[in-house]
C-alpha cells in the first residue's frame, strides 16, 4: 500500500532486506525525476500483505517502492502491476503517478516498481474514523463505489486488449485458479473451502458485465484525498485482469460489514461497521451508476469469500515459511476458516 500524509503503520528497514544506498544510485542514474536525490532513509509499510512495500524519502522528495514477497508466488508481478497502472491510468482512472520499472534482479536482487508518495488519508480500521467529519460517512462510501464504477467503465480493449480476449468464462477459471491456489497453500483439510468451492463450480451464472477488474477493491486500497471529497489513487493492482465486474462488486460486499459474524475479527469490517452505511447502499449506489441490475449477486460475493479465504491463507503459509514478517498467525489461521464458513452461508441463498 501507498503511504498518507497521516501516520501509517511502518517498520525500519533492515540492510539485508532493502539495500538502500544502492537503491539510490540506481535511481538517481536511471530515473530522470529522481537525478537530484538525496541520501534516503526508507521504512516498509505494513498495512499490505501483499508486495512487500516502501517509503523512502531525503527529506524532501518521498517515493514509493514495491517488490515481490521472498519467495513470490504467480500473481506477485510488480512489471504487470506496473503495465496495469499505467494503462488505467490512461482511461481517466485514478492511480499513482510512476516513475520507473526495474525488470533486472541482478541490480538488487529482485525486480521492483518506483510510484511518487501520494498525499491523502487511507483508511484501514474503525479508529482512522476520528479523521473522517461526522455527517460524511454516507458521501464517502459515494465516492468509494464511484472510484470503483470509473475503473468499470475504462475501455478493457484499450487496457489488455490480450487479456480482453480471453475473458470468456471468468468466473469458472478463478474458481480453478483460486483452488489451484488453495492446494498449494493449504496446511490442513478445511472442509468449508471445499464444499465452497464444490458449490460455486457448479453454480456459475452467464457472464454478462466486462471490463477492468481490479481484484482487490476495499477502502485500504484507496488514498482519499484530504477534504475526503475524491479518491486520490486506488491502490495494490496486482490482481487486476480483465473479466466479469460483478467479481469486484461481490469481493467488496464480501469486505463489508454484516451479519457473518466477522465484524469484530477484521479491520475492513470494524471499519465498515463503525461507517454505520449497509452493504445494499453501495449496491445501489453501484447500480445507480452503472444500470447493473447486480443480477446473481450473491453468486459473487460468496466467490469473494472463497477468494479472500484463500488469500488469507496465502499469507498464513508465506508467513509460516519465512517469506513475510510474523503477524497474528493464529488469527490469521482461523480467519481462513470463518471466511470460508460464511461464503458456504452465501451459497445456501443460489444453491439451495
Amino acid at each position: 500500500m501507498l503511504p498518507s500524509t497521516d501516520p501509517v503503520p511502518s517498520i525500519a528497514v533492515p540492510a539485508a532486506e532493502l539495500d538502500v544506498p544502492a537503491l539510490r544510485r540506481h535511481l538517481v542514474r536511471y530515473v530522470e525525476p529522481l537525478v537530484g536525490l538525496g541520501p534516503l532513509t526508507a521504512t516498509r509499510l505494513t498495512g499490505g500483505r501483499s508486495h512487500l512495500t516502501y517509503l523512502l524519502t531525503d527529506g524532501t522528495t518521498s517515493v514509493i517502492v514495491r517488490r515481490p514477497p521472498r519467495g513470490s508466488p504467480e500473481a506477485h508481478d510488480v512489471g504487470r502491476e506496473y503495465r496495469m497502472i499505467e494503462a488505467v491510468g490512461r482511461c481517466g482512472v485514478p492511480v499513482p503517478e510512476l516513475l520507473y520499472h526495474c525488470a533486472d534482479e541482478s541490480e538488487l536482487g529482485f525486480p521492483f516498481m518506483v510510484m511518487r508518495s501520494v498525499g491523502g488519508v487511507i483508511l484501514r480500521d474503525a479508529d482512522d474514523l476520528v479523521l473522517v467529519p461526522p455527517g460524511t460517512e454516507s458521501s464517502l462510501c459515494d465516492r468509494l463505489v464511484d472510484a470503483l464504477v470509473s475503473l468499470h467503465q475504462a475501455d478493457a480493449r484499450a487496457v489488455l486488449d490480450g487479456a480482453y480476449a480471453r475473458a470468456g468464462n471468468f468466473a469458472a477459471r478463478q474458481i480453478r485458479s483460486w483452488h489451484g491456489r488453495w492446494r498449494r497453500w493449504q496446511t490442513g483439510e478445511v472442509a468449508s473451502i471445499e464444499a465452497l468451492h464444490e458449490v460455486l463450480a457448479g453454480a456459475v451464472p452467464p457472464q454478462v458485465h466486462v471490463g477492468v477488474v481490479h481484484g482487490d477493491f476495499r477502502f485500504d486500497n484507496v488514498i482519499l484525498t484530504p477534504g475526503f471529497g475524491a479518491v486520490a489513487a486506488i491502490l495494490d493492482w496486482e490482481l487486476s485482469t480483465v473479466g466479469d465486474l460483478l467479481t469486484d462488486l461481490g469481493l467488496l460486499v464480501a469486505f463489508w460489514a454484516g451479519d457473518d459474524g466477522l465484524n469484530d475479527v477484521l479491520a475492513h469490517k470494524r471499519l465498515t461497521a463503525a461507517l454505520g452505511v449497509p452493504a445494499a447502499a453501495v449496491v445501489e449506489r453501484y447500480a445507480a451508476r452503472t444500470g447493473s441490475t447486480g443480477e446473481h449477486l450473491d453468486f459473487y460475493v460468496a466467490l469473494g469469500y472463497f477468494k479472500w479465504a484463500v488469500i488469507r491463507q496465502g499469507v498464513y503459509r508465506r508467513q509460516l515459511d519465512g517469506a513475510m514478517p510474523p503477524q497474528d498467525l493464529a488469527m490469521i489461521g482461523h480467519s481462513v476458516v470463518a471466511i470460508a464458513e460464511r461464503g458456504l452461508a452465501v451459497s445456501r441463498r443460489f444453491a439451495g
